[in-house]
């Protein structure tokens, strides 16, 4: 589009491709260099589509806690505290002239696969006990009734395999009022974790 002329030579200010889509021939001047941007015609709907696209590409893998922690492992008919750091909200905004919407997606609840068959789902986001010698039940929690021996997990490295999924609720709102939901989307991180058995002898007197 360089040319002594001013604008664009030949060139019509609006086109149809071959989906049938209206575009429509801007320019902008940045800095002093002016542009010229042909830009789609869209709806409010396909915007908030193309800001979860970008949505999608933002969602944080979960960061789990667990405890027992990790790094000593847990123990049969015990039960083991699930946590998981909330990530909070994310955001993203599509934009085109004279209209934008904006995609929001947050965590609704958490899907645990501790890798012994089961699923544990919970409300986010859990919790770690509030002070070590505290007694009561997990808000979310999973007691093993298996030590994870090979014979029992199929592994070679006395661990239980699992994974921990957070599963987000997603929807746009648009700046000339209208909204739509988007559905749900998912990120999930793998874990591994040790169960060992408390072996316990009676002795008489």
């Amino acid at each position: 589009n360089l040319s002594e002329e001013a604008g664009p030579p030949d060139v019509g200010t609006v086109r149809q491709d071959e989906a049938g889509v209206i575009w429509n021939l801007y320019y902008r001047n940045c800095e002093g260099t002016v542009q010229y941007v042909w830009v789609p015609m869209l709806t409010a709907a396909d915007l908030g589509e193309l800001a979860f696209d970008q949505v999608l590409k933002n969602l944080p893998k979960p960061l789990p806690a667990l405890s027992p922690d990790m790094a000593v492992g847990g123990y049969v008919n015990f039960e083991t505290w699930l946590a998981v750091t909330d990530p909070g909200v994310i955001t993203a905004t599509s934009s085109i002239p004279g209209l934008s919407a904006t995609a929001t997606a947050r965590v609704v609840r958490i899907e645990w696969r501790p890798g012994d068959g089961s699923l544990v789902t919970c409300e986010p986001f859990g919790a770690l006990p509030p002070t070590p010698d505290f007694t009561g039940p997990a808000p979310c929690g999973h007691t093993f009734t298996q030590p994870s021996h090979p014979k029992v997990t199929g592994t070679s490295d006395d661990r239980y395999h699992g994974s921990v999924t957070l599963v987000w609720a997603a929807s746009w709102t648009a700046s000339n009022g209208a909204s739509g939901d988007l559905g749900e989307a998912s990120s999930t991180v793998p874990f591994v974790y040790r169960v060992r058995e408390i072996q316990t002898i009676g002795a008489e007197g």
